[in-house]
């Protein structure tokens, strides 16, 4: 008790023990709150009080809706705490898409020959991150760095390959196929996107064309990236990350004006599910996901483009912790477009897409807790509970876009609206207005 009291009282004067005010003042409400590491009674896994995990967009607000699950958890004294379970894992960090997707101040070179291209972005002040190479003479090294870029090359006369850093797969397979959008800056296709926040490394695509058939493979390296405050106690606070790595399969049919995507994503993350990450109670899994992928475009003449994307998502999250076996979760994506060519003037180009983001929607992680102990035989009471991983927030996105060329550039027009973002219900609605001009020199 003595340990205890001269522990959790409040410094006062010089820092440490001095003459004057000796250990401090008496914190009797300090005193009875968990002390040290705190653990799931009747076993050894770490339970911080404060953070056990926090959700990526996918999951949203998942677990805020108020459950009564709690876990009986022991400090370093040995006492027993009732920790309601929900609050220890954070939501989803909710961010503004526009600033990233302006990208203002960045630029892009590329250079051609017959069977090969290069395409290289560039950043006047961006840091060097570990997957990003330099790609200007020494000169040049100190004013500018590569933050992407991209070699293409033909294999013969129907196969191309395609090896990028800083990208994704589906801009390289994009790229190749000549059907990405870059007109969107907020709204997301449905299979290019993995609805959480992430840093591509690298990336290969190879592309056979076989009649009006092309047979795409690729592969996919890089981070999640999520916000977390400490998980497990941990002092660490801010953006981390943690690795994944992907393949897939997809065949494209065009008939006539009609061109139909079915294809087959793997999805490997060592330490997240779907870009989330729980702690110790959970054995800090590793997730599997697969991913069926379908998208049409259809170019019914006078210039009009309608295209849509579907993406159905099974992920198998890792037994360990307190989890006996492995859990499931489903997740879907979606996204329409409408554009037009010549709409408003010769050569303009308007669209419009409505999408809603990779979104949870079935599934979760049962877990075994303990709900009571006893002091005299120091014997643990465990109950079984089940906690969704899917989002009362359902974010939809709507943008409109307007770009046309005008003097010696061109000028664009974003128009957007975001309604939960982040899958958050109690989130504020995300809105704003982008006007560019740009021009080369």
């Amino acid at each position: 008790i003595v340990d205890l009291l001269l522990r959790s009282a409040v410094d006062l004067g010089d820092p440490g023990t001095d003459a004057i005010f000796g250990r401090g003042a008496l914190d009797i409400g300090r005193a009875f709150a968990p002390q040290g590491a705190t653990s799931l009674a009747g076993s050894a896994i770490p339970f911080s009080v404060d953070s056990s995990g926090t959700l990526s967009a996918p999951m949203g607000d998942a677990t805020q809706g108020g459950s009564s699950a709690s876990a009986i958890v022991l400090d370093s004294y040995g006492r027993a705490y009732s920790v309601t379970l929900d609050q220890t894992i954070g939501a989803a960090f909710a961010s503004s898409r526009l600033g990233s997707g302006l990208a203002i101040g960045n630029r892009s070179a590329t250079t051609a020959t017959t069977n090969s291209a290069l395409q290289i972005s560039l950043s006047p002040d961006a840091p060097l991150g570990e997957a990003e190479r330099r790609f200007l003479s020494p000169h040049d090294t100190g004013r500018a760095r590569a933050l992407a870029g991209a070699v293409f090359t033909r294999l013969g006369a129907r196969t191309i390959a395609g090896l990028g850093f800083g990208k994704s797969s589906s801009a390289l397979s994009e790229s190749l196929s000549g059907a990405g959008d870059a007109s969107y800056l907020v709204g997301q296709n449905a299979t290019s996107d993995w609805g959480f926040q992430n840093r591509p490394k690298s990336a290969l695509v190879v592309s056979h064309l076989l009649g009006q058939t092309r047979l795409s493979l690729s592969s996919e390296s890089g981070s999640a990236r999520l916000w977390e405050r400490g998980i497990d106690g941990a002092a660490r606070q801010g953006f981390e990350n943690y690795l994944y790595n992907s393949a897939a399969i997809s065949v494209e049919r065009r008939i006539g004006p009609l061109s139909i995507v079915a294809g087959v994503t793997r999805l490997g993350e060592r330490e997240t599910v779907l870009g989330a990450r729980f702690g110790g109670f959970a054995g800090t899994p590793g997730s599997r996901s697969l991913f069926a992928d379908a998208a049409v475009r259809l170019l019914p003449g006078n210039g009009w483009s309608l295209s849509g994307a579907f993406r159905q998502g099974w992920t198998r999250i890792a037994s360990g912790g307190i989890r006996e076996g492995s859990d499931r979760i489903g997740s879907q994506a979606w996204s329409f477009d409408v554009t037009k060519q010549s709409a408003l003037i010769n050569g303009d180009k308007l669209g419009l897409r409505v999408s809603q983001p990779l979104r949870v929607r079935s599934g979760g992680l049962n877990l075994t807790l303990p709900v009571a102990y006893d002091y005299a035989t120091l014997g643990v009471t465990t109950a079984n509970h089940f906690v969704s991983l899917t989002p009362s927030g359902r974010e939809l996105d709507v943008e409109a876009s307007w770009s046309a060329a005008l003097a010696l550039g061109s000028i664009s027009t974003n128009l957007f609206w975001r309604r939960d973002p982040g899958h958050i219900n109690t989130a504020p609605e995300d809105q704003g207005i982008a006007v560019r001009y740009n021009v080369s020199f």
